[in-house]
C-alpha cells in the first residue's frame, strides 16, 4: 500500500511514526528500502525491543527511536524534520486531538488508525492528557471524524486497508494520480471479528462517553 502510493509521488524518503512496535509497524518496509525517520512510542520496553530489532535486522539504518508520550501540545515540538513524506499515527487514545493540532504543512501522506466500532458516526473519545488504553476497544476516533479534521487540512482519503484499521490520506496537491474516496461508502469493519462480535462490541462502546465532532 505505502510503496504503491510513493511510487506515484516524488519524495525524500522520510517518515515519522507514532505508536510503533517491531511486529506492528507501518514503516518496516520503508526502513528496509533505506528510508530515514523517527519511531515514537510511550512504552519503554517496546522502544527497547524496536531498537534491538532494528540492530539485528537493519544494520546500518537511519532510524531514531524515541520513548515519548505524545499529546496534542508536544508533538510539533518533537518533530524535527522540515519535510515528512509519510506520517503514521496509532496511539490508541488521543489520535483525533493530536491530528487536530498537528502541523501538516510539510507532510505529504498520513496514515491514521481509526476505531471501526464507532462505525460511520463522527465521534472521538474525549481528550485526556493521561489517557491509557485498557484493551476494551474504547479508544481513538471514527473514520468520519478523522476524515473531517484532515479534510480541513487539505488532505484527501485515498485508501483503507483490508483489515478495517488504517486510513490513508494524501495532501490535495499530490492527489492527481489517486481517486478520492467517500468515507461513508469506503468504511470497512474490522476483519478480526465476525458480524455478531463486531456488533456487540460496537453497541457497548457507543454507549460510553464520546464527543461528536
Amino acid at each position: 500500500m505505502i510503496e504503491h502510493i510513493f511510487s506515484k509521488i516524488k519524495n525524500n524518503q522520510v517518515f515519522f511514526e507514532i505508536g510503533a512496535e517491531f511486529n506492528q509497524s507501518n514503516t518496516i518496509n520503508l526502513i528496509k528500502k533505506g528510508w530515514k525517520g523517527t519511531l515514537v512510542d510511550s512504552d519503554l520496553k517496546k522502544c527497547a525491543d524496536m531498537k534491538n530489532f532494528l540492530k539485528k535486522y537493519f544494520t546500518p539504518n537511519k532510524v531514531k527511536v524515541l520513548n515519548r508520550f505524545i499529546n496534542k501540545k508536544n508533538l510539533n515540538l518533537i518533530i524535527k524534520d522540515n519535510s515528512i513524506d509519510f506520517f503514521s499515527i496509532d496511539i490508541d487514545g488521543n489520535d483525533y486531538w493530536v491530528l487536530k493540532n498537528l502541523n501538516t504543512k510539510n507532510i505529504k501522506v498520513i496514515c491514521a488508525e481509526y476505531n471501526p466500532f464507532f462505525k460511520t458516526k463522527s465521534v472521538t473519545v474525549p481528550y485526556n492528557l493521561n489517557f491509557k488504553y485498557n484493551y476494551d476497544f474504547y479508544f481513538g476516533a471514527s473514520l468520519i471524524a478523522i476524515y473531517k479534521i484532515l479534510k480541513k487540512k487539505n488532505f484527501e482519503l485515498i485508501a483503507i486497508d483490508s483489515s478495517g484499521t488504517n486510513a490513508f490520506f494524501i495532501k490535495k496537491k499530490f492527489k492527481s494520480n489517486f481517486q478520492s474516496l467517500n468515507p461513508y461508502k469506503s468504511f470497512k469493519k474490522s476483519s478480526y471479528f465476525n458480524k455478531k462480535e463486531f456488533d456487540q462490541i460496537s453497541k457497548k462502546i457507543l454507549n460510553k462517553k464520546l464527543i461528536k465532532v
